[in-house]
Order: C-alpha cells, then sequence, then structure tokens
C-alpha cells in the first residue's frame, strides 16, 4: 500500500467505529460506498437507529437535554463522509488529524467537523448564500477554540468522567 493508499484508509477509518464496521460486517475500505457509508453511520448511532425503527423524528440528548433531529444528524455526517471519502476540502481531514492529535475523541472530532458544515448550510438556507470554501476553512481552522467555546455557552455540564476536556482546557488556556 502506498501513502495515497494509507491517506484514503485513514480517512475512510475516521467514519465509524471498529466496531460498527464489525457489527455489519464492513471494513474501512468498504466506506467508500455512499450506500454501505450510510449503514455503517447507522450503526454507529445505536440510539439514532432505535429512534427511527420506532418512529420518532427526535430524541432528546443526554448533554444537554436539547432535542436533536434523527435523520438530520445522521444527514450531517453522511455528508462529513463523503468530504472525507472525496478528500475534498482536505483541510477537512488534516483538522481532524489535528483534533485527533490534541486528544480528542473520534467521534467528538467528527462532530466539530460537522459544525462548519452546518454553518454552510445554514447561511445557503436562511440567506441564499452560496457555499464559501474560505469561510468553511477558517472555521475548521478555528477548531477547537470555536468548539470549545459553542460548550461553554450550554447551561448544563457535559459529563467528562474521565477529566480529559477539563484538563485539555487547561492546559490550552
Amino acid at each position: 500500500m502506498d501513502a495515497a493508499d494509507a491517506t484514503v484508509s485513514e480517512r475512510l477509518a475516521l467514519i465509524a467505529s471498529d466496531r460498527s464496521l464489525a457489527s455489519v460486517d464492513a471494513r474501512a475500505e468498504d466506506l467508500a460506498d455512499p450506500d454501505v457509508r450510510a449503514v455503517v453511520i447507522r450503526a454507529d448511532h445505536p440510539e439514532l437507529d432505535r429512534a427511527l425503527r420506532d418512529g420518532r423524528d427526535e430524541i432528546k440528548v443526554k448533554v444537554n437535554g436539547e432535542p436533536v433531529s434523527v435523520r438530520l444528524h445522521l444527514q450531517m455526517h453522511q455528508v462529513l463522509a463523503t468530504q472525507l471519502a472525496d478528500d475534498d476540502p482536505p483541510e477537512e481531514f488534516v483538522t481532524a488529524q489535528r483534533l485527533l492529535a490534541a486528544g480528542y475523541e473520534r467521534h467528538e472530532v467528527l462532530h466539530m467537523l460537522t459544525a462548519p458544515i452546518a454553518e454552510q448550510i445554514f447561511a445557503t438556507l436562511s440567506d441564499g448564500e452560496p457555499y464559501d470554501r474560505a469561510r468553511h476553512i477558517a472555521e475548521l481552522q478555528a477548531l477547537p477554540g470555536s468548539w470549545e467555546r459553542q460548550r461553554g455557552q450550554h447551561s448544563l455540564k457535559r459529563t467528562d468522567p474521565k477529566g480529559r476536556h477539563a484538563a485539555r482546557r487547561r492546559r490550552d488556556a
């Protein structure tokens, strides 16, 4: 496997956990297929999968008690997975590597990376703005600071049983 193949495999491996891949008898390389990605992303979110099977459109999350659109959440993961699979923009994977190296967990990194995507979609839907690649990349480069500031705005404390996030915030302060 050459360096380019390794990078493709690394990008695809970010999309879902090994446990989720195994649960649907898939490998990271299979995530190049958008249909496989959709199945594995759903397996990576068992609580959302259950909600869909139960006919629920929203769930309340443990973090802040706010309702989350099940379909929208899964779709945001799929948009990000497509960007990672296509390496477009390449800054998406570079940012993921940087955040992983800083100690953030894979799934939290995926959520961080979807925030700039959501901003772009919102700007398009609410204001009719076209996709702004420079803004998207700038928002990626602002991570994790922008993510940590957003966390501080929630009224309820997030659980951090191992103290990793608090230690990281102290270190980065």
